[in-house]
């Protein structure tokens, strides 16, 4: 049996966007296609599963070779063909030597832009709230398409009783109504898949209650929560969240028998003053910690870690390795190379002001925080 490089064009993944791609790390599908039966067997989809299966990754694909962005560089192919590999005999079987395939998705990675936070790590593909910024500021933002029903994504009441692995994320997947879709239909008739969350786990009162009660019909969940400091720093990275809410909302979670949770964190300059309490949290809470750096800053983007002054960066790094100590094994190791990698990249960066005016400025947070936060840390005294 001939075995795909990656099983990515036979997976279902729409972006927050609201249109198909081929995974979360590549946005090179070129066709507008406004429904899955136009998706599914384009002649663009056909070719990458030719190469695929002729041990070709496409060229867009390299992020699969070099990433090395997130701690423990498992890449997105290493993820779906995990989940796949008790299909790819029929996968195979049922794909012709163009490409075409009668084979249905059975893994689905599906996002949304609805979002209540405006992280400063975030952009307007992938949160309603800074979108809704932009626009009343008359700031350019990145077009959204129209994939957004059940209907065209293909999530047919067949296709759902056959899921094995489903990925909400977001965005804020709670707040998606394909999720409350799919996952009505699924406590029906299909109570085993691998279900993960990228979540921000705030979320008030009815709607959170709704959400465990949700996660309780099911025995295999994985909750990735997004956190990227504590206390006030946090609730200004990520605009929107009360943390004291969340610190609530953490305990409740508790109350879901079969779930694992996770916090995913994002260094940053302001986040990495809190890595130890981070840590401590984790240790707390049994939680598993997984660290990743942020992605697309410019080169002096005030959020950058390297802004730091090097005695500044060096005392988070051994607070951090001295508070883990108390971790698990496990959290112990992962720490320890989230630091060894984070000290492999240091080097001593200038500040951009005009791009930490433009910052605050859009995500609407209280105007000076951060300077007076990060006073006496940077290697570069800021003057607004």
């Amino acid at each position: 049996m001939k075995t795909p490089l990656c099983c990515a064009p036979w997976t279902l993944y729409v972006g927050a966007d609201e249109k198909f791609d081929l995974c979360c790390i590549t946005r090179e599908i070129k066709g507008n296609y406004s429904s899955f039966e136009e998706f599914w067997n384009s002649e663009e989809i056909r070719n990458i599963r030719k190469q695929m299966l002729s041990d070709t990754l496409p060229d867009f694909c390299y992020k699969c070779n070099k990433d090395s962005s997130h701690l423990n560089n498992l890449v997105y192919k290493d993820v779906l063909n995990r989940y796949s590999d008790t299909d790819l005999s029929e996968m195979v079987d049922k794909t012709d030597l163009d490409g075409y395939t009668t084979f249905l998705p059975n893994i689905i990675d599906v996002r949304t832009n609805l979002c209540n936070f405006k992280c400063m790590t975030c952009g307007d593909r992938s949160s309603s709230s800074i979108r809704s910024s932009k626009i009343k500021k008359s700031i350019k933002v990145n077009p959204i398409g129209t994939i957004n029903t059940l209907e065209q994504m293909g999530l047919t009441d067949h296709v759902i009783q056959n899921l094995k692995f489903i990925r909400w994320a977001g965005g804020e997947p709670f707040m998606s109504p394909v999720h409350w879709q799919v996952m009505d239909k699924l406590v029906k008739f299909n109570k085993n898949p691998i279900i993960t969350y990228d979540t921000n786990l705030s979320f008030p009162g009815k709607t959170y209650e709704k959400s465990v009660s949700l996660l309780n019909n099911f025995s295999n969940i994985r909750m990735f929560i997004s956190l990227d400091g504590v206390g006030k720093d946090v609730e200004y990275i990520r605009s929107g969240i009360d943390y004291d809410l969340f610190l609530d909302n953490l305990k409740i979670l508790s109350e879901v028998e079969f779930i694992e949770k996770s916090i995913q964190y994002v260094a940053t300059s302001i986040g990495l003053l809190t890595l130890p309490d981070v840590i401590k949290l984790c240790n707390e809470n049994d939680l598993v910690f997984c660290g990743k750096l942020a992605v697309g800053f410019s080169k002096n983007h005030f959020l950058d870690y390297r802004v730091l002054n090097q005695e500044t960066f060096e005392k988070c790094m051994n607070e951090t390795l001295l508070v883990s100590q108390d971790c698990s094994k496990y959290n112990k190791k992962i720490v320890k190379l989230f630091v060894d990698m984070l000290r492999s990249k240091y080097e001593p960066r200038d500040c951009d002001c005009s791009r930490l005016k433009f910052d605050e400025d859009l995500r609407d947070n209280e105007s000076g925080y951060f300077l007076r936060r990060m006073e006496g840390k940077l290697n570069t005294i800021i003057n607004v």
